[in-house]
């Protein structure tokens, strides 16, 4: 797809953003309070950190249906993930937009696919436990919307040490993560420590299907094993085969 970018201005040359341009030019017809100049405008000159957020969630709130339509084209991709690249792109494109007389819609929308291929292509991150990507969208988030916070302040408002922030952010270049670097700050009243998240995460993700499903029926109260093996009409000697299996998984990484 060939694209020329100066300024905010875009050539678009792309079937399926010309078509969600069409449709959205037809409701903003019948929507005439619909206004991403204003909201850009009113961004660009707010001083308050919080009302800055509430105005770039407004505006990401106008490419919600056009995200949605986007990401279905990639079915193999984590779904949320697309969803926060896409977020993280419009506020990238918010600081980024410059201030002319043209509909600023295609410029966003641009940027949004731009975001998401860069990202499918970059398809190592994909093995990266989605605990720590969503942490990196979240702060990568948030360092756009306060891009001269520090390390430290990172930290304490993610409840991480400075270590995790640093390696977390380390991850476009190193396509990869020392977990054991990840770790929160401070113990939480009724949170998991983001190390022991990261940990069951890695363990669900090694089990099966029939292997997860167990799991779940285990946590049940009053449901025995032989109840389990009803449920999901396996033989109680397969159902001790596939707890083993668990079991010797879940060793592993201990």
């Amino acid at each position: 797809m060939s694209r020329k970018l100066k300024k905010a201005t875009l050539v678009i040359h792309d079937t399926f953003v010309d078509t969600i341009l069409n449709n959205q030019n037809n409701q903003n017809k019948t929507n005439p309070t619909f206004s991403l100049r204003y909201l850009l405008n009113d961004y660009k000159y707010e001083a308050d950190i919080n009302e800055k957020q509430k105005i770039a969630e407004k505006i990401i709130k106008n490419f919600e249906g056009f995200i949605f339509k986007l990401i279905k084209k990639y079915n193999t991709f984590d779904k949320e993930d697309l969803k926060q690249v896409a977020y993280l792109a419009i506020i990238k494109a918010i600081n980024n937009y410059q201030d002319i007389n043209q509909d600023p819609t295609p410029y966003f929308m641009c940027y949004i696919e731009k975001e998401i291929k860069n990202f499918v292509l970059n398809q190592d991150i994909i093995k990266i436990p989605k605990t720590v990507r969503k942490l990196y969208f979240q702060i990568n988030k948030y360092l756009t919307l306060n891009p001269s916070s520090t390390v430290e302040e990172i930290a304490e408002k993610f409840n991480l040490t400075c270590d995790a922030v640093k390696e977390i952010l380390s991850i476009p270049q190193k396509n990869n993560a020392d977990l054991s670097l990840i770790k929160s700050q401070k113990i939480r009243d009724l949170e998991l420590p983001l190390e022991d998240k990261i940990f069951i995460e890695q363990i669900i993700s090694q089990l099966s299907a029939l292997e997860r499903k167990i799991i779940k029926l285990l946590f049940e109260e009053d449901i025995t094993k032989s109840l389990i093996a009803q449920k999901l009409n396996i033989s109680r000697k397969h159902l001790y085969t596939l707890l083993n299996n668990i079991k010797e998984k879940i060793m592993k990484k201990l």
